[in-house]
């Protein structure tokens, strides 16, 4: 009898650490979830420093790229003034989580449409999404026209 309750301790005591707890649930935010959306807002664009118009209400979304670790931003329409220089997408974005926060981060190229010439533009993404909000920030060289154009966009998907 002594020898069926030690063996009955001993397993008890091999299989408790073995339980499930809560540092064994998949509680990693994903991307999909807390990020993917398409969030509406306030834009504002500068060119070379000076605000170009007043902010107007658009639209971007930000969609899983095909690696599954980074995303992907589409701006449709993208206008100011009486310039209209099509859809900017920026495929590739990098999305860090850490403090309860995604960073989103890209160094890339966007072509942009004037008329018929399309300009390969060098851009820098940084920007942010909290609890279904995001802050983003476009940096765009403009070679050949000198021109340095800042997106700046804050916005809440449903």
């Amino acid at each position: 009898m002594k020898r069926k309750l030690a063996f009955l301790l001993l397993m008890c005591c091999t299989l408790w650490p073995m339980a499930s707890c809560s540092s064994d649930d998949n509680n990693d935010p994903t991307i999909d979830s807390n990020v993917v959306g398409t969030y509406s807002g306030p834009m504002s664009i500068a060119i070379n420093g000076q605000l170009v118009g007043e902010p107007v209400n658009h639209s971007v979304i930000i969609s899983k790229s095909t690696d599954k670790s980074s995303v992907k931003l589409s701006i449709a329409d993208f206008s100011f003034g009486t310039l209209n220089l099509g859809t900017i997408t920026i495929d590739g974005c990098k999305c860090d989580y850490a403090n309860h926060t995604f960073s989103l981060s890209a160094t890339s190229t966007v072509t942009i449409s004037l008329g018929t010439t399309n300009l390969t533009c060098p851009t820098k993404v940084t920007g942010t999404v909290v609890d279904k909000t995001t802050t983003l920030n476009l940096d765009i060289t403009v070679p050949g026209l000198n021109q340095a154009v800042t997106v700046t966009f804050s916005g809440t998907r449903p």
